[in-house]
């Protein structure tokens, strides 16, 4: 089960899966019964192994009564650590003194003419929001150019002789 959601997960980018797909993709590779793979996903979650939200996307916190509770999402306990570490990583960039250097939107457009084809125009948007801002999350699913973008960004930074560190 563990492996059909970490699949599911880099295919789509989602942190969060919807439970019916995990049931279907699990029964499907086990040549199991759904309702066997629901029991397993039930047991997980009574030993905490796996992370279910209620229709509100609150997390569960009473396992008493988890059969007669609808699911609509489940996560595992590794993401939810790596999100808790991506959160306070962020807390420490808030709140550190530490100043970076921004780069003007005149930078960027000497980057791009520089490399006319290798950005679209909401690449170079990030990559401006991220050279003005002191933080970014930059998101998107498989092969919308999140790699590209941050190529650009380490290009436009190492450019000057900055040293740069992406989390």
């Amino acid at each position: 089960i563990h492996y059909i959601m970490d699949t599911l997960m880099n295919k789509s980018g989602d942190t969060i899966l919807d439970i019916n797909k995990v049931i279907r993709e699990a029964a499907e590779l086990l040549d199991i019964k759904e309702s066997l793979v629901h029991g397993y996903i039930l047991a997980l979650i009574k030993k905490e192994k796996i992370v279910a939200y209620d229709e509100k996307w609150s997390v569960y916190k009473n396992f008493d009564n988890i059969n007669q509770q609808p699911i609509y999402g489940i996560t595992t306990r590794k993401i939810i650590g790596l999100e808790e570490k991506v959160f306070n990583l962020i807390l420490d960039l808030v709140s550190s003194n530490h100043s970076r250097v921004m780069f003007s939107k005149e930078k960027l457009e000497e980057y791009k003419n520089t490399n006319p084809k290798e950005l679209d125009e909401y690449q170079l948007q990030s990559v401006l929001d991220i050279c003005q801002n002191k933080i970014v999350v930059l998101t998107g699913g498989p092969g919308t150019g999140k790699s590209r973008t941050c190529d650009a960004i380490n290009a436009i930074y190492e450019e000057q002789n900055y040293n740069v560190v992406l989390l």
